[in-house]
């Protein structure tokens, strides 16, 4: 028998909209569905009981049999479309790697193994340092928010890494945020230098394979630290315990065309 499911799909209308569906669905995955005469990606967003329209189209495919979209993403995505002004399903299409917005399967192409080969034992944190770190870890298991201010050099880099090496050490996820791509490589390699933790980037020269891969590293809990330009801001980690915005005021971290938004707000 064939129930009545609501989705979003990635176009410039406001609504949401039902189909049919004679397979079991649940929340969060996607689904391929007739839209004017195309299919499109749609993510599934709840059951109903009834709709407005006497006809509905039916379901084509079930793409996930897990959920792709857990429900804390989801309401991120859902209180980023209502303060923002956009479309519901432009926004989750924002959120999404090509690869996964064009139906493709969610699995993970290629395999990579990270060697730590230092260790952040090999410096020594100075005094302003160590009270940086201790005031943000005192607030580790709460939402707060710190300004790290520094001249360049004076070793707010050291600062980050003490800190994401604690959150790891306890089973929580990092995101690094930089303002532009061009940081990431050097930052990445501190990173990988410094932390015994799967490392991950997500910029836009990143080609789709190699999106679609660290978006299920991060979504898996695999990547430890997700580094990237503004939108990373996107990438689900069920186990996040940190976010640091290198350079928080530079204007790279609004998005100025199509769903517009700034980072560090979202």
């Amino acid at each position: 028998m064939s129930s009545i499911i609501e989705v979003a799909i990635p176009v410039p209308l406001q609504n949401t909209f039902a189909y049919l569906c004679n397979q079991k669905v649940i929340i969060g995955a996607r689904v391929k569905v007739p839209f004017g005469k195309k299919q499109v990606t749609a993510i599934m967003l709840s059951h109903k009981k009834k709709s407005d329209f006497d006809k509905l189209r039916s379901v084509e495919e079930i793409l996930d049999q897990e959920v792709l979209l857990s429900k804390e993403i989801l309401d991120f995505l859902f209180w980023s479309a209502n303060y923002y002004h956009h479309p519901l399903g432009e926004v989750l299409g924002n959120a999404l790697p090509k690869n996964l917005r064009q139906g493709k399967p969610a699995v993970i192409k290629k395999i990579s193994t990270h060697k730590n080969t230092t260790s952040l034992s090999t410096f020594d944190t100075t005094t302003e340092q160590n009270k940086a770190i201790k005031a943000v870890l005192k607030s580790e298991n709460n939402f707060h928010g710190f300004l790290l201010q520094g001249v360049t050099g004076s070793g707010k880099t050291e600062v980050y890494l003490s800190i994401t090496e604690t959150i790891l050490k306890k089973g929580r996820q990092v995101l690094v945020l930089v303002p532009e791509i061009g940081l990431t490589p050097q930052m990445i390699a501190r990173f990988e230098e410094m932390i015994e933790a799967k490392v991950v980037s997500v910029h836009s020269q990143l080609n789709e394979t190699q999106k679609l891969d660290a978006y299920l590293m991060a979504k898996t809990g695999e990547a430890g630290v997700v580094l990237g330009t503004r939108s990373a801001i996107f990438t689900p980690m069920p186990n996040l315990g940190l976010v640091i915005v290198d350079e928080e005021h530079d204007g790279s971290f609004k998005q100025q065309s199509r769903f517009r938004y700034s980072a560090p707000v979202s």
